[in-house]
C-alpha cells in the first residue's frame, strides 16, 4: 500500500523475544512509522523459537495461522501506515504448509474491503478461505467446501 509519505526518520523494527513478557512483545501499536513500513509476521508459536530441545524440529516456529482477529489490528496498522510511509511490506514469514499465504490472503481481503483471488490447492487445505473466495472453486466440488 502506498501513502503520502512524511519523510519520517525513525525505524520500523520488531524486537522479537519470545522470553519477553507478554507486554514486552511486539504488538501492532508499538511500532514507529517510517518513510519504509515494513512488517513482518512470524506467527506466535513462543514454545519452539528459541527451543533447545533437538526433537523440535526448526520449521515449528513458523507453523502458526493467526485467526482472522489476530490479523485485524496488523490491518489496521498497515492501513495506518500507508498514510504516512511512502510503500508498506507486509510479509508473511509463517510459512509452514502454506499458513504465510493463507494470512496474507486474509490480510489483503481486510485491506482492500473485497475477497480475492484464492487458489483451488489453498481451498482445499484451509475451508476458512471460502469467505473471501472472489469466485466460486474451478472444479465442482461434491461436498460444499464450508
Amino acid at each position: 500500500m502506498s501513502g503520502a509519505g512524511k519523510g519520517v526518520e525513525s525505524h520500523l523494527a520488531e524486537e522479537f523475544d519470545p522470553r519477553l513478557p507478554a507486554e514486552g512483545r511486539a504488538t501492532p501499536e508499538k511500532f514507529e512509522i517510517a518513510p519504509l513500513g515494513y512488517i513482518r509476521l512470524h506467527g506466535r508459536r513462543y514454545d519452539t523459537w528459541f527451543s533447545d530441545d533437538p526433537a523440535t524440529p526448526s520449521f515449528e516456529r513458523y507453523n502458526y495461522l493467526y485467526t482472522t482477529e489476530e490479523l485485524a489490528p496488523w490491518a489496521d496498522r498497515v492501513q495506518n501506515e500507508s498514510g504516512v510511509a511512502q510503500k508498506v511490506f507486509a510479509v508473511t514469514n509463517n510459512h509452514y504448509l502454506g499458513k504465510g499465504v493463507v494470512n496474507a490472503l486474509q490480510l489483503l481481503s481486510m485491506l482492500k474491503g473485497a475477497k480475492v483471488n484464492v487458489p483451488d490447492p489453498l481451498r482445499v487445505k484451509y475451508p476458512e478461505l471460502e469467505k473471501i473466495a472472489e469466485l466460486p472453486p474451478e472444479r465442482p466440488t461434491l461436498f460444499p467446501m464450508e
